[in-house]
C-alpha cells in the first residue's frame, strides 16, 4: 500500500472496521439501539466499553501505518458526528463537521484514517456508526471522489459463496440503476455471505448517492487487483475484482 500511495497522485482516505474488538460490547449493551432498548446507565457503560475497544484497535492501526511511513492522521467519528434518532433517520447534516475535517487533512496532504465507532445520539443517547456509512458520507461530500474500495478476504462478488463452492464465478461489473431499493438484487448472484450482502448494499448506495461518476470496487486485500484499484489507474476487464458503477 505504501508504494502504491507514493507512486500515485491520488489522495487517499482510509477507513477500517472494528471486527471482534467492538462488536461483543456493542451487542451486549445494545449500543446501536441506545435507550430505546436499555437503561441509561447500561447504555453509557456499553458506549464506554465499546469505544475503549475500538480506540485500542485504532491506535494499533495508526502506529502500524505511521511505522510504514504514511502521513496518517486519526479522525474519530465520535468527535465529529451526532445523530438524531439513529443512523437511518439522520441526514447528511450530521456528518458535515466530519467531512470538513477530512477535507482539511486531504488539502494538507495527510492521509485521514477513520473507523466504525460508537457515537452520541440526541434522541436515544448513542448508536453505532459503521465504516460503510462513513464511506458513503465522505464519497458524496468530498469532491471529486472517483473510487471507493472495499478490501476483503475474497476477490469480489461471486454468483455463489466461493468459500463453499469451488465452481463459483466472479462477477466483474455490476451496473447500478438510478432508482434502487433495499430489495434490489444482482443478476446471477444466488448465494453470497451475509457480510458480502452488506458490502453490496453499501456499494450500490454509494454509486446511487454520489453527485458524480464513481466506481466502487470490492477486491481481495494484498493482491495485484487491489494494488491496481488503489493506484487510481483504469481497471481492465481481466482484473480479479468486482466494480459497481
Amino acid at each position: 500500500m505504501l508504494n502504491t500511495y507514493k507512486q500515485s497522485s491520488q489522495k487517499l482516505i482510509l477507513i477500517h472496521g472494528v471486527g471482534s474488538f467492538g462488536h461483543p460490547q456493542a451487542k451486549e449493551y445494545s449500543v446501536k439501539e441506545g435507550t430505546l432498548k436499555n437503561q441509561s446507565k447500561d447504555v453509557r457503560a456499553g458506549l464506554c466499553l465499546t469505544r475503549a475497544a475500538v480506540l485500542q484497535l485504532h491506535a494499533r492501526v495508526i502506529k502500524d501505518l505511521t511505522d510504514l511511513g504514511l502521513p496518517v492522521v486519526s479522525v474519530s467519528p465520535f468527535d465529529h458526528v451526532m445523530t438524531h434518532g439513529g443512523i437511518d433517520a439522520s441526514s447528511s447534516i450530521s456528518y458535515e463537521h466530519l467531512c470538513r475535517r477530512t477535507q482539511s487533512l486531504l488539502d494538507q496532504e495527510y492521509v485521514p484514517v477513520l473507523h466504525g465507532d460508537a457515537i452520541l445520539d440526541d434522541k436515544q443517547s448513542c448508536t453505532i456508526l459503521s465504516g460503510d456509512v462513513v464511506m458513503r458520507e465522505l464519497a458524496r461530500s468530498i469532491l471529486p471522489t472517483s473510487r471507493c474500495i472495499f478490501l476483503t478476504d475474497v476477490d469480489g462478488v461471486f454468483d455463489k459463496d466461493p468459500k463453499s463452492h469451488k465452481d463459483a464465478k466472479l462477477i466483474h461489473e455490476v451496473a447500478i440503476t438510478h432508482e434502487i431499493s433495499q430489495s434490489e438484487t444482482i443478476n446471477g448472484v444466488a448465494d453470497v455471505t451475509g457480510s458480502m450482502h452488506g458490502k453490496m448494499k453499501w456499494a450500490r448506495q454509494i454509486v446511487h448517492d454520489a453527485p458524480g461518476k464513481i466506481d466502487v470496487v470490492i477486491c481481495r486485500q494484498g493482491t495485484e487487483a487491489s494494488r491496481l484499484a488503489m493506484s487510481g489507474a483504469a481497471i481492465p476487464t481481466s482484473a480479479q475484482l468486482t466494480i459497481f458503477r
